[in-house]
């Protein structure tokens, strides 16, 4: 069996002084990769320096580094200060930094940067700039291993300057459709298009070319033949300035969405050892063509038809997914990028050459999306972060990494990329570090944002990934219905029903938490003798709970026992509330009174069945229970406007089934809570209801749905706050049915809004417009 150990962290490099050569580390970037460099300077003992924003004045990553520096406002009129490259080399002067680490994306593979930082007498640690712009840029990377390597082989494309329509119009042609439209100048997923027939050629490289010009800096673009059945594998390349380039191995990033990595493995389980030999062989002669110094990834498409390795790109910079490669090899990546930074020889590094895998391990980007919606960014506030690593036994956390730099109450802001965390699990087996992953996810709480934390364990769970090892990039779309179900259950009626219970016991703990008298009485004391005149029926303690997302309703009865003084012993009866038939009423007739009529007759009806009932009430046993209260700092805003909400761990007996229950739970207003169970992986939301309360909701809610049926297809609002990139219509244009209106941006991904009616159209908000959410962007008449 493969054991583990802990990192191999390597010793920065001393000067003739005896000191380390470096000793304090400017961060160049933010969130997830500044903790994860901060965590390694400060197992060598070197000063981190971050650099934050207004947004991340209260960001964990701001507190762990040992200095902090504010660069301003996000939204500066010369840009978002992350990338203003002569700024932050003039702040690391003043905070006298020896070195600067760029980390992944911003200016991390940015040549003039690179060339700044080394000219001010500053360390840079990554590759040389002369790496960066010949490897950095597609088209010269390819343009540079024709010449200088023409054994590389590369896939079938173009890469000429050319970039008019025409011109790309006939290589299209010549290559052979489907093509992939590449941004030349940068990576991860951003400016890639797959295009299908020339029909689609226009917009898509359209679109391709802004967000590559936004993003990168150059909106040049590459078309390259589209291999359908692929595979994207990379190789770890360190290199360092006395010519030396090793590999750290490989992994395999094909699950993805939107041509960006969401699972990652290593090393690759497909490939045999005559191929990966043959693919590090040449990922080494790139990186000694170039004199290679510092961490760097040579990534490949490989045809599994033919069983033949293209190149791709090279990242001139250290990769989201690269503590995969640290758990197989031992090594830690970003102290081996310092140690080259200060002039260390590799070769002086034990066990690096020739370094063999141990064991598998697996990564998994929690991202804040919405993988129903197309994966659309979602934003707000983390009303509850509790990763694994606070809630499992210490013998199943065993090799499992969380980096992050969010926490409960971090704000997801649309001005940063979706990830908001890395998940990392290693295991001696391939099948033992699937297990291990999905028990790690099934056991983490995030509440309050969408993410792609459910739809993370379907892929894990499904027999395309668990048990097969041939998966390609079209992974997710090929399976995304399968994979948008929950992996654990087939129907969750019967789970809405005990989490909704559950719900429901927890709002009647708060109301009793929150009386005068909180102070002295048990948790769940209010639920004894909470009553209005038992001897009647009609007035018995009831609430009903609306599971959110199904809209499905359910009565909780809770029975008064006389003489019950254990207020940790509850009973409980449920039924689910039938829907309110609202079909006999007309928009012109409808009233408030016309529905409470029938609202009455259902809910009473329900209610006397509940009391002639002869079934079994469950009975809920508290075993263990919390609740606290969390704030957001008065200078902090959420899209969702919520500045203050409870969390709880509550562990519950139900009977008679199902059982043993323990929940986590955050509200998400006064009245609704988020259960997160690990029986199902993620977390259902629940509104909570009095009789009365719930009334009034469904005279609401009857309202809006009466009101113009076309109103919300007509009315295109911002379903985040965002920039109008670009109108593509004219006012009075003549719109139909699926044509692009405008173009929006969120989270560094362009939005297509396309139009749902026929009509004609009218544009409110301007292009180049920063809008809230809920604003009007534009509308069909």
């Amino acid at each position: 069996m493969a054991l583990k150990k802990s990192l191999i962290v390597t010793p920065t490099p001393r000067g003739a002084d005896g000191l380390p050569i470096i000793r304090r580390v400017l961060i160049a970037n933010r969130a997830e990769i500044a903790s994860r460099v901060v965590a390694t300077c400060r197992r060598l003992g070197i000063i981190s320096i971050a650099i934050y924003t207004d947004l991340d004045k209260h960001s964990l990553y701001v507190e762990e580094a040992d200095e902090a520096v504010y660069i301003g406002p996000i939204d500066q009129p010369e840009g978002n200060p992350h990338q203003n490259g002569k700024k932050i080399v003039a702040i690391a002067l003043q905070v006298g930094a020896d070195a600067i680490h760029p980390g992944y994306g911003y200016l991390s593979e940015n040549a003039d940067f690179a060339k700044h930082v080394l000219e001010s007498g500053i360390k840079l640690i990554g590759p040389s700039p002369y790496a960066i712009s010949v490897l950095g840029d597609k088209r010269q990377a390819k343009e540079f291993l024709i010449s200088h390597a023409p054994e590389v082989p590369l896939i079938p494309g173009h890469s000429d300057s050319a970039q008019d329509l025409k011109s790309l119009s006939n290589e299209a042609e010549r290559i052979g459709y489907p093509i992939m439209i590449k941004a030349s100048a940068g990576g991860g997923g951003r400016g890639m298009r797959i295009v299908r027939d020339k029909t689609s050629l226009l917009d898509e490289l359209s679109r391709a070319q802004s967000e590559a010009k936004r993003t990168f800096g150059s909106a040049d673009c590459l078309l390259e033949k589209y291999i359908s059945r692929g595979k994207h594998v990379e190789v770890q390349l360190m290199g360092d300035s006395f010519g030396n380039v090793f590999t750290l191995l490989d992994r395999e990033c094909s699950v993805q969405r939107r041509h960006q990595k969401v699972i990652e493995e290593a090393p690759c389980p497909w490939m045999d050892e005559e191929l990966r030999q043959a693919m590090y062989k040449t990922a080494i002669t790139i990186g000694k063509l170039l004199k290679y110094e510092g961490a760097g990834t040579v990534e490949f498409m490989v045809d599994i038809e033919e069983r033949k390795y293209y190149f791709l790109e090279v990242n001139t910079r250290i990769q989201v997914e690269h503590c995969i490669s640290e758990e197989i090899t031992g090594f830690d990546i970003v102290a081996l990028q310092i140690f080259v930074a200060a002039g260390g020889n590799l070769k002086d590094v034990p066990n690096l050459q020739g370094v063999v895998a141990n064991g598998h391990a697996i990564e998994c980007r929690l991202c804040a999306e919405s993988p129903e919606q197309d994966f659309l960014p979602a934003l707000g506030t983390v009303q509850r972060w509790t990763p694994a690593t606070d809630i499992l036994a210490a013998h199943h956390l065993t090799n499992v990494r969380f980096e992050s730099s969010i926490r409960t109450g971090t704000v997801i802001s649309s001005y940063f990329d979706s990830m908001i965390v890395k998940v990392i699990v290693w295991a001696p087996s391939r099948a033992a570090a699937v297990e291990k992953m999905s028990l790690v996810l099934r056991n983490t709480v995030c509440i309050g944002v969408q993410t792609n934390h459910l739809f993370l364990q379907a892929c894990l769970a499904h027999p395309g990934f668990r048990t097969a090892i041939d998966y390609t990039t079209s992974f997710i779309p090929d399976n995304k219905e399968v994979l948008l179900r929950n992996p654990y259950v087939e129907n969750l009626e019967e789970t809405r029903k005990f989490l909704g219970l559950v719900s429901a016991l927890f709002f009647r703990s708060i109301a009793k938490r929150q009386s005068k008298d909180a102070a002295t009485t048990r948790t769940f004391a209010s639920l004894r003798g909470f009553r209005n005149q038992v001897s009647d029926s009609s007035n018995v303690p009831v609430d009903i709970i609306q599971e959110r997302s199904s809209g499905s309703n359910i009565v909780v009865k809770w029975p008064y026992t006389r003489g019950n003084t254990d207020s940790s012993i509850v009973q409980a009866i449920l039924k689910p509330l039938p829907p309110i038939d609202t079909s006999p009423l007309s928009d012109s007739t409808t009233s408030h009174v016309s529905i409470a009529k029938i609202y009455s007759a259902t809910v009473s009806q329900t209610l006397a069945k509940l009391s002639n009932t002869r079934s079994q009430p469950y009975t809920i046993t508290i075993l263990k229970s919390n609740v606290q209260t969390h704030k957001l700092p008065a200078d902090i805003t959420s899209s969702q406007q919520v500045s203050e909400w409870l969390v709880s761990d509550l562990t519950i007996d139900v009977q008679p089934s199902p059982g043993k229950l323990t929940l986590h739970l955050a509200t998400d207003t006064s009245s609704s809570v988020f259960v997160h169970a690990n029986s199902i992986g993620t977390a259902l939301a629940f509104n909570y209801f009095t009789p009365l309360t719930f009334g009034l909701s469904l005279s609401a809610a009857f309202s809006n749905d009466n009101a113009s049926a076309t109103t919300s297809q007509r009315i295109h609002k911002a379903p985040m706050p965002c920039k109008v990139l670009d109108v593509l219509k004219k006012d009075a244009d003549a719109v139909e049915v699926g044509d692009v209106l405008c173009v929006i941006e969120s989270m560094k991904m362009e939005i297509k809004v396309l139009a749902e009616v026929q009509g004609t159209f009218r544009m409110v908000a301007k292009e180049g417009e920063s809008v809230a959410e809920g604003a009007i962007l534009c509308a069909v008449d």
